[in-house]
């Protein structure tokens, strides 16, 4: 089967019916002759427990998982392909959103809330996810390109997520994985854009889930230490060298930078990130 990742265009070769049926339901799906930018597969083995492995080309970057990881082992083969041949991008591990045509990029390490805060900015106050895992910095312009794939939600922010009221298309919880337990979220589209359209970060926030903190409040800190932070959440900063150097700089010089410890209000986490893109 052949379809449309983000930015990307995948064909995935399959045995597995399930795993078929949940991309077919998650990505629109292309013609068979259209070029793609990955040939992937995910296939059962013949083990004395059931396992599937991922393959790119002759590679398989991942060890065989229990094959009821099936997804989510695509979304991370997927993720994958970007980050280690994309290299026309400088690639952040982050979350970017966007609203008013101005993006806020949202590195986080697992465990920091930031998918789910992305959620709640996607469901509850009409911001449009660019992306969950990836900000794709173009190294020329500096602005920030979509490649909006399911938001990876683990563990209690399954649960968090999937009270909100626009929260209709959750994957099944996958457990024991080696993230924990695994869904995912398609988020919708609020608004318009093409994928083919580049915008302006104006903000880098790194969040933190402090359940004890009293309040929610975005802190400033330098360029340089937001500099040093975003090279550490870089896939290919090492890759690209000078390339990349210019590219976050023109990136770091263009945003307010901040850490953003939060007790998980998103009333609070809504009033403080809008006046960032006003």
């Amino acid at each position: 089967m052949t379809y449309r990742a983000g930015r990307f265009n995948f064909r995935l070769f399959t045995s597995i019916s399930r795993l078929k049926e949940t991309v077919s339901q998650i990505y629109a799906p292309l013609d068979p002759d259209n070029i793609v930018d990955f040939e992937i597969a995910v296939q059962p083995q013949r083990w004395y427990r059931p396992q599937v492995t991922f393959k790119f080309q002759q590679t398989e970057p991942f060890l065989p998982l229990p094959a009821n990881q099936a997804y989510p082992l695509l979304e991370w083969g997927m993720n994958w392909c970007v980050t280690q041949h994309c290299h026309q991008y400088l690639i952040i591990h982050a979350a970017v959103l966007e609203k008013n045509n101005k993006v806020i990029i949202l590195p986080g390490s697992p465990g920091s809330g930031k998918s789910t805060l992305s959620a709640a900015l996607c469901l509850l106050d009409g911001w449009n996810l660019l992306s969950d895992e990836m900000a794709l910095v173009d190294t020329t312009s500096g602005l920030v390109f979509p490649s909006p794939r399911p938001i990876s939600l683990k563990n209690a922010s399954i649960d968090i997520v999937s009270q909100f009221p626009c929260a209709k298309q959750i994957t099944p919880s996958v457990k024991d994985t080696t993230k924990g337990t695994v869904a995912h979220l398609v988020a919708p589209c609020h608004r318009s854009f093409s994928i083919d359209q580049g915008y302006p970060a104006v903000a880098v926030v790194f969040p933190t889930y402090t359940p004890t903190s009293t309040c929610n409040r975005l802190n400033p800190i330098t360029v340089g230490n937001s500099f040093m932070r975003l090279i550490e959440n870089s896939f290919n900063y090492h890759i690209l060298r000078q390339v990349g150097f210019d590219a976050l700089g023109q990136l770091a010089n263009a945003c307010g930078h901040y850490t953003y410890p939060n007790n998980g209000n998103f009333s609070e986490s809504f009033a403080l990130l809008n006046e960032l893109i006003r």
